[in-house]
């Protein structure tokens, strides 16, 4: 789950995965439109893309205007 506080508007967050030999790297794009001052994203990457990890992974959120 990611929490963050971002204005409000509509906001593209972009997930990227930094796979390895195993895991390939994922770009999932979600937009969503922020009409409060506090917002939680969840669940933007699919269980079967993240099934099964052992090791630690590094997730890249940015933020921009759409």
């Amino acid at each position: 789950m990611i929490n963050m506080t971002p204005p409000a508007g509509a906001q593209k967050f972009t997930i990227k995965y930094s796979g390895d030999d195993t895991y390939k790297a994922v770009n999932i794009i979600k937009t969503i439109y922020v009409v409060k001052d506090k917002s939680t994203v969840k669940n933007l990457a699919t269980t079967s893309q993240l099934n099964n990890l052992n090791s630690n992974i590094t997730i890249e959120v940015s933020v921009k205007d759409i």
